[in-house]
């Protein structure tokens, strides 16, 4: 992936402009730049994850909220009070998945059929998605034991140890029911920080397919603007 400024990019044409580099628009501007034939503007506020270590290190997250890479959004006022607590959204390339603690699940089976079901999403049911999931991801329980995990996507996904977890132990099954599994059979949760650094969607979306020799590559501009 090449980066610019936007003002060194508004002079070229570009098939498909991407407004905002979150985990959406990174996923959005990787599965578009698969296409050697097309090239892809995606176009973030805030600056590059790369060699930030205060982005990258999972156990300084903290610093990140109401700072220069968190939009820091104010709640509406609460007729019954909680009227001053922030909303933090990340202004970073790789959005929220550059800002939050890492820690990832599984949509349950309802909730994915009643896309479809209920509000008409055609084709999204979790049938449908999960061969979508095992594409993504290189999960740590992938095996004959757990065929339906995938071993060799972008997203890396650990297990989060049970002994950080003790809340959980007795209310929590050691093991996830196979996917698409309901709401009501939940199991621990994963975490995209494999190791002690994140796996954000702006270093595991985009960058492979744009470093790839065959794709046109991938432009991704920061806006001039705060």
């Amino acid at each position: 992936m090449h980066y610019d400024n936007i003002d060194d990019v508004t002079e070229r044409g570009f098939d498909y402009v991407v407004i905002g580099g979150g985990s959406a628009g990174a996923a959005v501007a990787a599965r578009l730049s698969q296409d050697p034939d097309v090239t892809v503007a995606l176009v973030e506020a805030g600056p590059d994850d790369r060699n930030l270590p205060e982005i990258l290190q999972l156990d300084r997250w903290m610093e990140l909220l109401e700072s220069g890479y968190d939009w820091d959004y104010p709640v509406e006022p609460q007729e019954n009070g909680n009227s001053f607590m922030r909303h933090a959204r990340a202004k970073v390339m790789g959005g929220c998945s550059s800002h939050n603690s890492c820690i990832a699940f599984w949509a349950p089976r309802e909730d994915l059929d009643e896309w479809e079901s209920k509000y008409g999403a055609t084709g999204w049911t979790a049938d449908a998605a999960w061969p979508l999931y095992r594409r993504l991801e290189t999960n740590e329980d992938a095996g004959p034991d757990a065929p339906h995990h995938g071993d060799s996507g972008p997203v890396h996904l650990m297990n989060v140890p049970r002994r950080i977890l003790p809340a959980s132990r007795s209310s929590m099954p050691a093991n996830r029911p196979a996917f698409p599994a309901p709401n009501s059979t939940p199991g621990p949760p994963w975490s995209t920080a494999p190791t002690s650094s994140r796996s954000t969607a702006a270093r595991t979306a985009p960058g492979p397919q744009a470093r790839s020799p065959t794709s046109t590559p991938s432009w991704s501009a920061k806006t001039s603007h705060s």
